[in-house]
């Protein structure tokens, strides 16, 4: 009877996956303190509406975005909607009604952190939930578990050949 091969964990594999592991969970974590920093912020300022659209959604409906400029205070630069990554000018979904109402008027309520202006939303539509940013730091998480199993595997293998 022949005795299948054993294929060893190869610790780049390892490395790999910490590394994979580092970038989610710190990506995750700098997303998860923005986000809860904006839903903390009591700073509201009017911006104005530059852009609008409609898009439909890949299952079905329809979403109502605009694009926005405010100065957080009189004299102040302009700052746009920006996110984590450094992504600048993004779009923004509102409610239809919201939406409707906001290119009437060509002007959306938006809440933004006086530490970072740059991170902002619409007041009517902040993230309803932490989900996206919880989501990658939980990949890092198992992504790091992946890791340390990998390791732990790799040393059983290797005391075994001993």
């Amino acid at each position: 009877m022949a005795v299948q091969p054993q294929h060893t964990v190869a610790k780049w594999h390892i490395v790999f996956c910490a590394l994979v592991a580092m970038a989610f969970t710190a990506l995750g974590a700098v997303d998860l303190l923005k986000n809860v920093t904006l839903h903390r912020s009591k700073s509201v300022a009017v911006a104005r509406v530059v852009e609008s659209r409609t898009r439909s959604k890949r299952y079905g409906g329809v979403s109502f975005e605009v694009r926005y400029v405010f100065a957080p205070a009189p004299g102040f630069p302009e700052f746009e909607r920006c996110d984590f990554l450094g992504r600048t000018n993004l779009w923004s979904s509102l409610p239809e009604p919201d939406w409707q109402a906001a290119i009437a008027v060509k002007q959306v309520k938006v809440r933004f952190d006086p530490g970072d202006p740059g991170n902002n939303a619409p007041d009517v539509s902040l993230p309803g939930s932490l989900g996206d940013s919880s989501a990658i730091l939980l990949l890092g998480f198992g992504f790091g578990i992946a890791a340390m199993c990998g390791e732990v595997v790799r040393r059983r293998q290797m005391s075994a050949k001993v």
